[in-house]
């Protein structure tokens, strides 16, 4: 796909196109990894003509990476929904001498070589803590933009889960992904069968 994506954008008719890199949960992961890899492949966007947008996206890579993702795509948006468990796996590191504490279900990175394997999000994520409105509703909802001192994990944002939803996961500004989807993929062959 990157070396596709960037023959298009070589062409003048598609010069001035925006290149939009966004997905639901599994999806959104994999458009965080092409985004990145059409990075290191140097297909160029400019900045301004990209945009980076996933929901309920689960960790990608560690710290290191999240980092590195930050550095390409410093304006990439994670929309999380209230109880989405997604955006929770796989685990982060979670200090336990931190236990007891208010920091006890902080994620940490971890500057131990041998231990940089625990995932970790870049940010920014943008957290609707209750309902969200509907896509074509005016309003934008009661949300938190979370870009604190852990960047990615910010603490101030409901970043492990407590209450886990999968209707949370499944609808996103009143769309049920899961049925939406399923509608777009029915054949119109399917009829036929007998």
């Amino acid at each position: 796909m990157t070396a596709s994506v960037g023959l298009l954008l070589r062409k003048p008719a598609f010069r001035n196109y925006e290149v939009w890199m966004t997905g639901h949960g599994f999806g959104g992961a994999l458009a965080a990894m092409c985004g990145y890899e059409m990075e290191m492949a140097r297909v160029f966007v400019p900045a301004n003509k990209r945009v980076f947008v996933t929901f309920g996206q689960p960790r990608v890579g560690n710290a290191h990476w999240a980092r590195k993702f930050n550095q390409h795509f410093p304006q990439a948006i994670r929309v999380t929904h209230s109880d989405d468990p997604f955006p929770h796996v796989p685990p982060c590191h979670v200090d336990p001498s931190k236990r007891g504490t208010a920091d006890e279900q902080t994620c940490f990175e971890l500057k131990d070589r041998k231990k940089k394997l625990w995932a970790f999000h870049p940010p920014t994520q943008v957290w609707y803590p209750n309902e969200m409105p509907a896509f074509d509703a005016n309003e934008k909802g009661d949300f938190k933009r979370c870009d604190g001192p852990n960047w990615g994990e910010d603490p101030t944002c409901r970043h492990r889960p407590l209450g886990v939803s999968i209707d949370d996961h499944r609808n996103y500004f009143g769309v049920d992904v899961t049925s939406h989807c399923a509608n777009l993929l029915e054949s119109p062959f399917d009829d036929l069968s007998a």
